[in-house]
């Protein structure tokens, strides 16, 4: 009965692949005269063995990730076209061993050992066996299990031995398919290594590839660590910062040694946190924040600000983030730093954000603060349609709503994890919720859109001391917070998006100080009245 394995997928047809394999007669200039026609039970395309792939599909073209192929000496030949993954391979090699483990169980309940044939039932199910097949399965060992009858041991004996080489088959061919791979692709080795390591943390061949893989230099000392940070970090398209390059000298000898890096071209942060899925977070917000603003900002003829990656310094500790942080006496007295996790320094061009030890992943007052402050030195550093003199004047304009508002419109922007960017359409988000609620509260429009960063701190102030007689009132600096942030959604979604150019021209002539085209029927074609009823109107919509 086990030799019924050998009509399995993988074993179809193995001698043709095997001779054609070693024969070597075809070259890459004859694949179309030498390549065979192959069809075995599932699968149906044609070998090549010169390039020693297989295209599946009626027509020879298919994605078919991969054939293994095993020769009578036990070796494993691979036939695969262009693309080859994880995810088709496993999923192959676990059905192979779905049949094998079926006929398994067959065979140990025909030799009346019912532990063993529950043993390789329950393996089966593991490995995706489910429905019929599995029921009926199950019925037979049942059976067995209640009327215990005397095991053939003749029988059962090479049952036991295949199970035996079944469970030490599986990471041999991991480890095989993980040195193919990075043949192909040294990234890919490493996405297949980590992979193994997960199924099979203890195989001695996969330890022995990642000792040899992890550098003497590496920022995490610990290899398995440092193979999960760098898979995910790659695949975010991040990269560690090399230890010599000086913004990370600097940093390790003017704050602490055991800091590393992790950058784009665009993105550099530096941090001594240990916690792969925070450091990821914040790099991963602070890469979609730059990514959105180079959308909305871009123009054909761009200023060259910086080539530099705009950096972000994420702390652990609060009494080392707060001795950094600019204007430090003013930490103490000021009411916007007292909650604060963040800052951007234009003068250093750098975000530094706290992380405080135990802070979940995704935290919406560190996540707000991170894209909230990448914002803001990307306008004030990078941002091409201004010069990083002009913006010495934003304060002296009106405009400050709008300004002020685009920030808090990416901050509370939900990260579209598919799509691997800034949800900026999202419905319901708290600014239009709080608008479409708080309609008879709101700023008037035509002082909204006059207020400029004195009036912004008078706001602060007043509602500090009315909150003392009255803690129910709706503080200004809140509605003000909520009103500029529906605007700029509204803005850039609304008509489909028809006002997105020119919120982004105010913005960059508020950065210049250009009072004159600051003007909201300048600007958009709309007295502030209009431009209030419709932000209400498309708050309630959403």
């Amino acid at each position: 009965m086990l030799r019924r394995r050998a009509g399995s997928l993988f074993f179809a047809n193995a001698w043709l692949f095997a001779a054609l394999w070693a024969s070597g007669a075809a070259t890459k200039s004859a694949v179309a005269d030498t390549a065979v026609p192959v069809q075995g039970p599932v699968l149906r395309g044609v070998f090549d063995p010169a390039s020693k792939t297989f295209v599946a599909g009626d027509n020879h073209v298919g994605v078919l990730a991969l054939l293994l192929v095993e020769r009578d000496s036990g070796a494993f030949l691979w036939a695969e076209s262009e693309g080859t993954r994880w995810r088709g391979y496993h999923r192959l090699v676990h059905e192979r061993r779905r049949r094998q483990l079926v006929e398994l169980t067959k065979e140990a309940a025909r030799a009346r050992d019912h532990v063993t044939a529950r043993r390789l039932l329950q393996w089966a199910q593991a490995e995706g066996l489910k429905g019929k097949p599995a029921r009926l399965l199950l019925l037979r060992v049942e059976k067995l299990e209640r009327r215990p009858r005397k095991i053939n041991r003749k029988r059962i004996t090479p049952v036991l031995e295949a199970e035996r080489k079944l469970r030490v088959q599986l990471p041999k061919l991991l480890v095989a398919r993980t040195r193919h791979a990075f043949k192909e692709d040294h990234e890919l080795g490493l996405r297949f290594l980590r992979l193994t390591l997960d199924e099979f943390p203890d195989d001695p061949g996969a330890l022995s590839m990642l000792r040899k893989l992890h550098p003497k230099d590496a920022p995490i000392k610990d290899a398995h660590r440092w193979l999960a940070w760098h898979v995910d970090l790659e695949r975010k398209g991040f990269r560690f910062t090399k230890p010599s390059e000086n913004a990370l000298k600097r940093e390790q000898h003017r704050w602490r040694p055991d800091l590393y890096g992790v950058e784009t071209d665009r993105i550099r942060l530096i941090t001594p946190l240990r916690r792969m899925e925070l450091v990821a977070d914040c790099a991963r917000r602070a890469q979609l924040t730059e990514a959105a603003l180079a959308e909305l900002f871009k123009t054909d003829k761009p200023m060259l600000r910086t080539k530099d990656p705009l950096t972000v310094h994420v702390f652990m500790h609060k009494p080392n983030f707060r001795s950094r942080i600019s204007y430090k006496k003013a930490t103490e007295r000021a009411p916007w730093y007292q909650w604060r996790y963040g800052e951007s320094d234009y003068r250093e061009d750098v975000v530094r954000i706290y992380a405080p030890d135990g802070v979940a992943l995704g935290y919406r007052p560190l996540a707000h603060t991170i894209v909230h402050e990448t914002t803001k030195l990307w306008l004030e550093s990078r941002c091409p349609r201004f010069t990083s003199t002009d913006w010495a004047q934003a304060g002296m304009v009106s405009g400050l709503g709008v300004s002020s508002g685009l920030r808090g419109f990416l901050a509370e922007a939900p990260v579209d994890f598919e799509n691997d960017k800034l949800d900026l359409a999202a419905r319901g988000t708290p600014s239009l919720r709080y608008v479409a609620r708080h309609a008879g509260q709101l700023i008037n429009w035509k002082d909204f859109f006059l207020m400029d960063f004195n009036d912004a701190a008078k706001t602060v102030n007043d509602d500090t001391k009315a909150e003392k007689r009255d803690p129910n009132r709706q503080r200004r600096s809140t509605v003000f917070r909520h009103q500029s942030a529906a605007t700029c959604h509204y803005l850039y979604n609304a008509g489909g998006g028809r006002h997105r150019e020119a919120l982004a021209q105010f913005i960059a002539e508020y950065y210049k100080g250009n009072q004159a085209r600051l003007d909201p029927k300048v600007a958009f074609g709309m007295k502030a009245e209009e431009i209030g009823v419709d932000v209400v109107a498309y708050a309630r919509r959403k």
